[in-house]
């Protein structure tokens, strides 16, 4: 498995607004660690090293939407374009809980399944199996549509499902309510 993953580039998206949150989610503590932090250890911890952040802030080696303001399809789009060469694993900041197993299961079942996969009813974590076919289908939904969701879109292409073993996991992080919960579930 280690050696499939040096291929696959993971995108850490940390790009939203955070409204509900009143600050931006990278930054947020859960314990001693900032939810950036704590994603970039996961994806180490299931063994995948080619990490990039999509993250509309003016850093070189950050991925900037080139099609803006369109919440977290945009990031798709971009990392899509950038990486044309490689299967990507999206990983939201904001799911300070998912498992190295769970990571490590959602990319095994797309590379030996030669499809895209997500985790039961949720959007994220994403495999894509990277194509220009994708990317067409994308810029589609971005550029002729007013339906930017990254649930319509997963609608629109063949993904398979694995289920999680611990729907905790899978704990999304919005608000401080949804913080405080999450330091329980620590």
């Amino acid at each position: 498995m280690q050696d499939q993953n040096r291929s696959v580039i993971c995108v850490i998206m940390a790009g939203g607004f955070s409204n509900r949150m009143g600050q931006d989610k990278a930054h947020v503590k859960l314990g001693d660690h900032s939810l950036m932090d704590i994603a970039i250890r996961n994806l180490r911890e299931a063994s995948f090293f080619n990490i990039r952040i999509s993250r509309n802030e003016a850093k070189t080696d950050y991925i900037q939407d080139i099609i803006p303001h369109k919440g977290p399809l945009s990031a798709i789009h971009a990392a899509c374009v950038q990486y044309q060469e490689n299967d990507i694993l999206f990983l939201p900041v904001d799911l300070p809980l998912i498992s190295a197993a769970t990571l490590q299961k959602t990319v095994k079942k797309g590379i030996e399944d030669h499809t895209h996969v997500s985790i039961g009813d949720n959007n994220f974590p994403l495999f894509l199996k990277n194509s220009k076919h994708l990317i067409d289908l994308l810029e589609h939904q971005l550029k002729r549509s007013n339906n930017f969701s990254v649930g319509r879109f997963i609608d629109s292409i063949k993904v398979k499902c694995v289920e999680c073993e611990n729907n905790d996991e899978l704990t999304n992080i919005n608000s401080p309510e949804d913080l405080q919960k999450a330091h329980m579930l620590l």
